[in-house]
């Protein structure tokens, strides 16, 4: 983890002159952990508990309601396998939003559209089985 905050510390003054695509070190570090890094964690956790081929939503929620208090909604289900994924690829897409990163904003979208298409593909096929 050290390791990882170094370019933004050298950044700040030995590489203070550096330019990587428009950015300095820091600069394209925050770009990549905020703008890319996020919303695609927040993808892949949100597909992994919902879909057989990670956790499940059953085994999810099974460890969502243990203990007391407010239980976790069944119907919700359908929220997270169908609206967030898309909230979250919007989300995406509007951190990649400048004139100079739209292509490489349509690349990677489209990339994560196909992940989430695949995802939705292969848990119909394992409902069929």
């Amino acid at each position: 983890m050290p390791v990882a905050v170094l370019p933004y510390i050298f950044s700040m003054n030995i590489w203070s002159e550096v330019s990587i695509f428009g950015f300095n070190p820091g600069g394209l570090e925050d770009f990549l952990v905020n703008n890319l890094f996020l919303p695609a964690g927040g993808l892949l956790f949100t597909l992994f508990c919902c879909f057989k081929a990670g956790w499940g939503f059953d085994a999810f929620k099974a460890e969502m309601n243990t203990g007391a208090g407010t239980k976790f909604p069944g119907w919700i289900r359908y929220y997270l396998i169908f609206v967030l994924p898309v909230l979250i690829i919007i989300v995406f897409l509007q951190g990649l939003s400048g004139v100079a990163r739209w292509i490489f904003g349509i690349i990677s979208g489209a990339a994560v559209l196909l992940l989430y298409i695949q995802t939705i593909i292969a848990m119909i096929k394992g409902k069929n089985k």
